[in-house]
């Protein structure tokens, strides 16, 4: 076989090989509620959280990715948790304070302040054991939302409101959270549950890694072998 056969068919083995290049990475955790003081039954979880794969964890415990989180609630997509890690699709962030002066005497002022924040946002969590492998059972994905008011008196002190929604399954455990605070009432709703599935794909496969490194490797020497041979005709012509 000639030196430029055995370069194309190099060639055409590692194109066949799988490639290492980025892709993104789909990371589901089910669940289902154990108990509840909501209203409206046991409904099932589905978290999706998608990053890229340049991301995935080389070094062993827990690793806090940048991505998106999107949440099915009895397999319906929940359009107001559509999250990524820098907001929500139906909470967007947003953060507002006034600062005005009200005269309350003759040339006597006090300064109101008055303060509106919003924050939102997806949490992805990866565990990555020390052999190489994920624990899924400890990785996380959550979504929550805050919106919170506070207005100054004149007489001094603050008022304040606050909501907050938070739903995420971390180690295992599923809760499902909602606060709602105003002077003198604070309310409370929770579910709690545990994981039942949990998958992640797709992972590069090591085998698969090895192959692609042994290829391009078989090609470098290849190339080598060429350029050597190349050489040596060059310096001993032959005839």
């Amino acid at each position: 076989m000639n030196r430029l056969k055995r370069l194309s068919l190099g060639l055409a083995g590692l194109c066949l090989l799988p490639t290492a290049q980025a892709s993104i990475v789909n990371l589901t955790l089910d669940a289902v509620v154990d108990w509840s003081n909501y209203g409206g039954g046991n409904p099932a979880y589905t978290f999706i959280g998608s990053f890229d794969s340049s991301q995935l964890p080389t070094t062993p415990g827990y690793h806090f990715l940048t991505g998106s989180v999107q949440l099915l609630i009895d397999g319906v997509v929940a359009s107001d948790w559509n999250c990524t890690t820098s907001g929500c699709a139906g909470h967007p962030n947003y953060y507002n304070e006034t600062i005005t002066q009200e005269e309350v005497a003759p040339g006597s002022y006090v300064t109101l302040r008055s303060v509106q924040d919003y924050r939102s946002g997806a949490g992805i969590a990866l565990y990555r054991n020390t052999d190489g492998s994920y624990d899924l059972m400890r990785s996380e994905l959550s979504v929550s939302w805050l919106e919170r008011e506070c207005n100054s008196g004149a007489s001094g002190g603050s008022t304040c409101t606050l909501e907050s929604h938070y739903i995420g399954v971390a180690s295992g455990e599923l809760t499902d959270s909602r606060v709602s605070q105003a002077p003198y009432v604070s309310e409370a709703w929770n579910r709690y549950g545990h994981l039942v599935g949990a998958s992640l794909s797709p992972v590069p496969e090591p085998g698969g890694l090895v192959a692609m490194l042994a290829g391009a490797g078989g090609l470098g020497w290849l190339l080598r072998r060429q350029r050597g041979r190349e050489l040596v005709t060059t310096i001993h012509p032959a005839g």
